[in-house]
């Protein structure tokens, strides 16, 4: 009777189910007919379904309960239940399923631990970095040698120390004492974190400590370290030190705040300097004088240029400086340069009488007769005045009767007479567009220097003139290992003259010409591109584009190194009004802005820089018959060859039209020749033993099994 009643009870259970598998696959039938049949309804999705419908529960638990666990994974992936599905996956043993299925279902801790059951534990590992668990990741990253990984997880984690360790054992001492003084710094002991990144070489973060426990002078000096003296200009400022701010502003190259604060701490010798260094010639030249320091004043006031503001009035105070001196000669010329710039009002009538005056007792004939006319046009002529013009009047036609034999230009292809004694010409090295070179030797500091003399007759004498003595200026601005020097500019026969540096070597251009196949290897161009883009940027830093990057402007030293030569040479140009008639530059090395004629900024260089690199890579650089056509040519040509995928990129940003899309410094440009030579070289860091995972993490974790892949 009892085994009768139990087969019974089999067979009602056994029906009930059969019927539940029946329900549901009609069920998923309809669903995927009503479904089939339905209008596309927008923004519908594959979620659960409508409240009046049963629960998933309600089907897929008896068949989980049966043990058809298949489809129950494949009802529950049709209602879009991925972290059910997941379990069931679990259930079936299918651990890279369910990972994947909890991680499409956005439970990255579950996939993380199912990856364990695999097992995948690198795998596991970045989950769990995604998922946030920085610790499990870092402990299973170090199960399996990434000890880089780990070090990155344990940073993440905030636990700044262990990765610290980590550093020191893998040998990179400056991210361990960085990451030290991070930990420092989190304490709130800024003045050790201060000196833990001063010793990790990072002088920026180690000024911000410095400010936070408020010692400024330590703060200023950790930012002069990090190449940012004006905040640390700023940090002495406001502490009341203006001297050494001053000097700070200085460095920076902000030279009219350097000045301002040198006057309110009654400095006038460091005031003259810096207002000299920021341009402003004239109240430098000005302060000089009124010091008594006449020699320094004329010194200053006679580096100015027709092109600077207020050039007539340092004109006239040059002339009044000269002619205290007894130089009257010499006042003469600048007194008729203020004659020529400025027209006579009611103010300055008496000013113009007395040049007059000064003019007719040198018997300069010429500019007395042009201020008088000047007064005259704008009805300024008093009767004494009247009468002097009639008399100088008379006095021209005199002379005029007179034969006088034409005055010679002096010529600019020989050495003027009068150069000071201290420079004896070796030889003639060369001329170019704007002058004539020449070797001498310094007998006075016993070196051989170079001397630059102007002759450029393709440009008016005011222009070349302002040209040459801009570009003077400019280097002499410059103090760069990669830059050539300016030492010293003078006149002599109305001839301007620049005294230079000189260097032993070849221009880049003549050293590719002589390379096989015109080329370089990529270790020497990552190298000479190091060097050039700190030049660079340091020009950039301090305002000044160089305009004219070519090979030819490079100079190859001996020993390998490179400098860069005629920095600013179209500087000067910039000031004329008609730059259609001046742009100046190479035009196989041009910038699309700068063949336009438009307003450069330090990305016409960079643009010139990439170009460089690219034919020291592939030779020389490939022309057409329009600027548009030349370019094309050279980006197929970069893409054709078969430099790093990392160098191809880096020149192709170089020579974007846009200049938003070129590299923001050259620097960044030389990072990546770095990288790239480092590659080619086969510089890979060094594998290291594994430390201990009880030296990391106090005792070993044995529930994840170990593995070492290549490291």
């Amino acid at each position: 009777m009892e085994s009768s009643s139990i087969l019974v009870l089999v067979g009602l259970t056994a029906g009930v189910l059969a019927l539940g598998y029946a329900g549901v696959r009609v069920l998923a039938a309809a669903r995927a007919r009503g479904n089939d049949d339905a209008p596309p309804v927008r923004g519908a999705t594959n979620s659960a379904p409508a409240s009046s419908e049963a629960p998933p529960s309600t089907f897929v638990a008896p068949l989980i309960n049966a043990g058809r666990l298949q489809e129950a994974l494949d009802l529950l992936l049709r209602q879009g239940d991925h972290k059910g599905a997941a379990r069931v996956a679990m259930r079936m043993q299918k651990y890279a399923r369910a990972a994947e299925l909890f991680e499409r279902g956005g439970d990255l801790e579950s996939a993380a631990n199912a990856l364990l059951r695999v097992p995948e534990i690198r795998r596991a590992a970045e989950m769990f970095s995604r998922a946030g668990n920085h610790d499990r990741a870092a402990e299973l990253m170090t199960q399996v040698g990434d000890l880089w990984g780990a070090a990155e997880e344990m940073v993440a984690a905030g636990r700044l120390d262990q990765a610290a360790r980590i550093y020191r054992h893998l040998g990179r001492d400056s991210e361990a004492q960085r990451l030290s003084a991070r930990a420092l710094r989190k304490e709130g002991r800024y003045p050790q974190a201060a000196e833990a990144f001063e010793l990790a070489r990072d002088p920026l973060n180690a000024a911000e400590c410095w400010a936070q426990a408020g010692m400024q002078r330590e703060t200023a000096q950790a930012y002069q370290r990090a190449g940012r003296p004006e905040l640390g200009a700023g940090i002495l400022e406001k502490a009341g030190l203006g001297s050494e701010a001053a000097a700070l502003y200085e460095e920076a190259g902000d030279h009219a705040r350097a000045a301002q604060l040198y006057g309110r701490i009654q400095d006038p010798d460091k005031e003259i300097q810096a207002l000299a260094a920021a341009g402003r010639l004239l109240e430098a030249g000005r302060l000089a004088y009124q010091q008594g320091n006449l020699d320094k004043a004329e010194e200053i006031l006679k580096m100015s240029t027709s092109a600077d503001r207020g050039y007539a009035r340092t004109c006239y105070l040059l002339g009044r400086i000269l002619s205290e001196q007894g130089r009257n000669g010499e006042a003469v010329r600048y007194y008729a340069h203020f004659v020529e710039r400025v027209t006579p009002t009611e103010p300055t009538r008496q000013a113009f009488e007395h040049l007059v005056g000064f003019f007719v007792r040198e018997q300069a004939l010429e500019p007395a007769l042009k201020a008088l006319k000047r007064l005259e046009t704008e009805n300024l002529l008093t009767d004494p005045m009247r009468f002097e013009l009639q008399r100088l009047e008379d006095a021209r036609r005199l002379s005029e009767a007179k034969p006088v034999p034409a005055p010679g230009h002096p010529r600019t292809d020989v050495i003027p007479p009068g150069l000071p004694e201290r420079y004896s010409v070796t030889r003639r090295l060369g001329e170019g567009g704007t002058a004539i070179v020449y070797l001498a030797r310094d007998s006075l500091l016993e070196r051989e220097v170079v001397l630059k003399f102007l002759s450029n007759p393709n440009l008016p004498d005011d222009i070349a003139e302002e040209y040459f003595l801009r570009e003077a200026r400019i280097v002499a601005g410059l103090s760069h290992p990669a830059i050539v020097q300016v030492y010293d500019v003078g006149h002599v026969s109305a001839r301007h003259y620049m005294v230079m540096e000189f260097i032993e070597g070849d221009p880049l251009d003549r050293v590719l010409d002589r390379a096989p196949g015109h080329t370089m290897t990529v270790d020497r161009v990552a190298s000479l591109a190091t060097t050039l883009a700190d030049a660079l940027a340091y020009a950039h830093a301090r305002k000044v584009i160089h305009r004219d990057i070519k090979p030819g402007n490079v100079m190859v030293l001996p020993d390998g190194n490179v400098k860069l030569m005629d920095f600013g040479m179209a500087k000067a140009l910039e000031i004329h009004r008609d730059r259609s008639l001046y742009i100046c530059g190479t035009p196989d090395y041009m910038s699309p802005e700068q063949e336009a004629g438009y307003d450069l900024t330090p990305a016409t260089d960079i643009y010139s820089f990439g170009l460089l690199l690219m034919e020291c890579l592939l030779g020389p650089l490939p022309t057409g018959s329009t600027a548009q056509g030349a370019r094309q040519a050279r980006l197929k040509r970069l893409e054709q060859s078969s430099l790093p995928a990392d160098l191809r990129t880096s020149i192709t940003s170089c020579m974007a039209l846009d200049i938003e899309a070129r590299p923001p410094s050259s620097l960044d440009v030389a990072m990546v020749f770095r990288r790239a030579a480092a590659v080619a070289r086969g510089e890979l860091p060094p594998t290291v033993p594994e430390p201990r995972q009880e030296d990391l993490f106090g005792e070993a974790r044995a529930e994840v099994p170990a593995g070492r892949p290549e490291f």
